[in-house]
């Protein structure tokens, strides 16, 4: 795959694993990245570092109606990171 031409959608992408791998793709020249998290606001550092190729997105992978709707808007992906989880105890 040439990373150059990816699109990127990304869960969780608001902090740790997520944000070091939205900030890995943008340094490796993606082409564009849908960063998700399930409160868009954390995002804004993230959308920050490339405004041009990130696109934060709402999205909390519990929600089936989210899910649809992050499928809706993200149709040209085609590299999937799904970094996004919850933990219960």
């Amino acid at each position: 795959m040439n990373i150059q031409t990816a699109t990127v959608l990304a869960t969780g992408a608001n902090r740790g694993i997520g944000a070091a791998l939205v900030k890995a793709f943008l340094e490796a020249g993606v082409k564009k990245i849908y960063a998700t998290a399930r409160d868009v606001s954390r995002l804004n550092a993230i959308a920050a570092l490339d405004p041009s190729r990130v696109v934060p997105l709402p999205l909390d992978v519990t929600s089936a109606e989210q899910v649809e709707q992050v499928a809706a808007v993200a149709t040209d992906i085609n590299l999937l990171i799904n970094n996004a989880g919850s933990l219960t105890f």
